[in-house]
């Protein structure tokens, strides 16, 4: 038995040749950061080709090497390509990351670095359309506290 050159616990990576083709998300533990990648290279790609709101979920639907999220995306297929680009990570960030990682996502060390990735994390959060997200008008009592 040949050993894998991938790590089990791998971090998925975000791979684009160029940016008018399709990025790919590699098999792989799946972070918020990765996501993120994903969202920035997708919202690229949606630009640079010019693909309508309503088709963007069907052009990167299949752009996912993990046999888990290929799994969902086959029983799910019919549900998910009627979401929004937007909603679509919400749903894959609510299968997929850990329970926990809202949580994980606004601990931090120290203050300047907590303010700076709280701010990240807020946003991160109020895109994943989440319970924990501040809104921006009351963000600063978060930090008064």
């Amino acid at each position: 038995m040949t050993p894998s050159n991938t790590p089990l616990y791998a971090v998925a990576e975000v791979e684009q040749s160029s940016p008018s083709s399709a990025p790919l998300l590699s098999a792989g533990h799946l972070t918020v950061k990765v996501l993120h990648l994903f969202d920035t290279a997708c919202q690229h790609y949606f630009s640079v080709k010019d693909i309508a709101a309503n088709d963007q979920v069907g052009k990167i639907i299949y752009n996912f090497k993990s046999t888990a999220i290929q799994s969902w995306i086959n029983v799910e297929e019919a549900c998910l390509i009627t979401l929004s680009f937007p909603d679509f990570l919400v749903a894959l960030k609510r299968k997929f990351l850990p329970h926990s990682w809202e949580d994980e996502l606004v601990q931090d060390a120290d203050f300047l670095t907590w303010v700076n990735n709280d701010w990240n994390a807020n946003d991160e959060l109020g895109t994943a359309q989440s319970n924990y997200h501040i809104p921006s008008e009351c963000f600063h009592l978060h930090l008064i506290s």
